[in-house]
């Protein structure tokens, strides 16, 4: 069996490729990590880096994607483990975007504070692909996102829905009319989040090439540009608009739908499941 300590320092000077900065960040002497190298390849019996210049070999190319899948295992299931003891003390590690926790998330937070002071709540700030990333590697307890109905979760997690959500077109003018259509929306400026936001993705697959785009970071940025008379937002309608908009649904937009994902092999803690009951009242 290999040592899983020599696989790490293996992973980490993989990531580093320079033994000085790899025993550094282990905290470890740099003998103590050629050591643990030398010994890894002992027992594989085969040489798994070149060091001049550094470059991982066939074989260590293939042990590092055991290695990263290994350690990423056992570092989740160390976690699991640990949040289902009790909940007098830890953490919940939240993965969401800035956007949900503020318009779909923030009354469940708050409750989270007031019940259970005696934890600390991690929020990861995240698009829809990196909440699963987070998931994933064991880094968030729980991701709360936005996926098409049709649309599977990436590997190995599994997405529960709980709500749908569609769009609406904010004007700092009322356009007259309660629907719009794609075609008649394309005819307008837009400000819109940037490309990495799952909404942005969405609107860009079936909106071809309005006349002006303003891509701006937040929601809360969308309005101020719109409020300002620069364009129009096409937003979701969980959004509340403020005095001086408008708002008008979009017809053509596909719903999307709003829920959360954990790993397949998750155990809940106690907290993650106050959070789901909590969400999905």
């Amino acid at each position: 069996m290999i040592d899983i300590d020599w696989l790490n320092t293996f992973r980490v000077l993989s990531e580093y490729q320079h033994f000085r900065q790899a025993s550094e960040a282990l905290h470890m002497t740099q003998p103590n990590v050629s050591l643990q190298l030398k010994l890894l390849e002992q027992k594989v019996n085969t040489k798994l880096v070149e060091r001049h210049p550094f470059r991982l070999t066939p074989a260590g190319e293939r042990l590092l994607i055991s290695a990263e899948k290994v350690i990423a295992e056992l570092t989740a299931c160390e976690q699991d483990i640990a949040a289902m003891l009790s909940m007098e003390t830890g953490f919940l590690r939240l993965a969401t975007s800035d956007t949900l926790a503020r318009y779909v998330l923030m009354d469940t937070i708050k409750e989270f504070y007031r019940q259970h002071r005696q934890l600390d709540l991690h929020l990861h700030n995240a698009t829809s692909s990196e909440v699963q990333d987070l998931v994933a590697e064991g880094k968030a307890d729980i991701g709360v996102l936005s996926l098409g109905l049709d649309e599977a979760p990436k590997k190995h997690l599994h997405f529960q829905p709980v709500n749908r959500f569609s769009w609406q077109l904010v004007s700092n003018r009322n356009l007259g009319k309660t629907r719009l259509g794609l075609s008649a929306i394309g005819r307008f400026p837009l400000v819109l989040l940037d490309q990495r936001s799952r909404s942005r993705q969405v609107i860009d697959q079936h909106i071809d090439s309005p006349p002006q785009v303003m891509s701006v970071a937040s929601i809360e940025a969308q309005l101020h540009w719109v409020s300002a008379g620069l364009g129009h937002a096409i937003v979701p309608n969980y959004v509340p608009v403020t005095e001086g908009l408008w708002a008008t649904k979009i017809t053509g937009l596909p719903q999307q739908s709003l829920g959360y994902v954990l790993r397949e092999s998750q155990v809940p803690s106690p907290a993650t499941k106050w959070f789901i009951g909590e969400f999905t009242k």
